[in-house]
């Protein structure tokens, strides 16, 4: 029963703070709010503010999955049981990496991203 438990609050939405999404919640409180752009534009230019690992560590350097926090956005993130936007980012140096969702905490979007060439710094 006990590891049932813990399972459930593992899947929690929300996340314990032993869970990605409890470790990106945290990193929330320390960044300043992105800005959204979704409703003028569908394609931006944007500076990478933060990046973490899969597992919501704090990373200088991303390859493969994890989540990148950018000054601003198009991307719509999950709210009120909507989906959050999908998409790709392309960088001037040739790094390219998909995004699988978007979520939010206290005003600053994470973009699940897998980056499939390149790095993000």
């Amino acid at each position: 029963m006990e590891q049932q438990r813990k399972t459930s609050q593992a899947s929690w939405k929300g996340g314990g703070p032993d869970t990605a999404q409890g470790a990106l919640m945290k990193a929330a409180g320390n960044l300043k709010a992105t800005k959204f752009l979704g409703y003028e534009t569908l394609s931006a230019n944007s500076e990478v503010v933060a990046l973490f690992s899969k597992d919501g560590q704090p990373v200088k350097e991303l390859k493969g999955q994890g989540f990148a926090v950018f000054q601003q956005t198009p991307f719509y993130a999950e709210s009120g049981g909507q989906v959050g936007d999908h998409g790709e980012v392309h960088t001037s140096t040739g790094t390219k990496a998909e995004i699988a969702d978007t979520i939010k905490f206290n005003d600053i979007f994470f973009h699940a991203v897998d980056v499939k060439t390149g790095a993000l710094k």
